[in-house]
């Protein structure tokens, strides 16, 4: 009976430590916020980088009708400056090309920035949700488990006084050192933790006698049902 009651007291521990933690556990809400404030900080950093591209575009295309303005409104004649009025619009044009890929490409990294930055927020709202939804939850089981435990712990403490000294030393010591199970049953000469043949003469006494008789090979006490 005591086995039995400190199998049930064990399971009741750990459903009360595993429900401890889910109310304690904020590791998904953490880590929903972490990537949030990650694409924050990128979604930061492309705010010069967008600007600065900005603003070369506008330069180049500034420098460039300028340059266009000069050349077709006869206000040069000079063969050599026009040519080099010529030269430099041909460069501008290409590099008017650049600032504007490198200004494309950075939108459209600031717009999947944003993308991601919305499921990151749709998955926190979710996770905040069922959070919420689950603590009511959790916190009536935490109580329920608790009276059981109580309950439990109750009835062992008027138990273990009816149990001798010496067999309650050997049971907590077995229990300690066998992973919870202090008794083994007999089953067709047999124990069933250790799966190891009893001798006769050790069979005939955990049938017959009222002290106990432990298993040669792994000392839990024997009992036969």
């Amino acid at each position: 009976d005591l086995q039995e009651l400190d199998w049930k007291i064990t399971n009741e521990e750990k459903s009360l430590a595993q429900v401890r933690y889910r109310l304690s556990d904020k590791s998904s809400l953490l880590s929903a916020k972490k990537i949030i404030e990650t694409i924050d900080s990128k979604l930061a950093d492309t705010t010069p980088q967008r600007k600065q591209a900005e603003l070369d575009v506008q330069k180049s295309e500034d420098r460039l009708q300028s340059i266009e303005e000069k050349l077709y409104n006869g206000s040069v004649n000079n063969p050599k400056e026009l040519s080099a009025l010529e030269d430099e619009r041909v460069f501008l044009q290409a590099q008017r090309s650049d600032d504007g890929d490198q200004l494309l490409d950075l939108m459209v990294e600031i717009e999947e920035l944003q993308t991601a930055r919305n499921e990151a927020a749709a998955d926190l709202d979710r996770i905040e949700s069922q959070n919420d939804s689950e603590q009511p939850e959790l916190l009536e089981s935490l109580e329920v488990h608790k009276i059981q435990l109580n309950d439990l712990l109750q009835t062992r403490d008027k138990i273990t006084p009816q149990i001798l000294n010496t067999t309650l030393s050997l049971y907590e010591s077995l229990r300690k050192n066998r992973k919870g199970n202090a008794l083994a049953r007999v089953v067709r000469g047999m124990c069933q933790e250790c799966r190891v043949a009893l001798p006769t003469m050790d069979l005939q006494k955990a049938k017959t006698s009222q002290s106990m008789v432990q298993c040669n090979s792994c000392s839990r006490i024997l009992f036969v049902m």
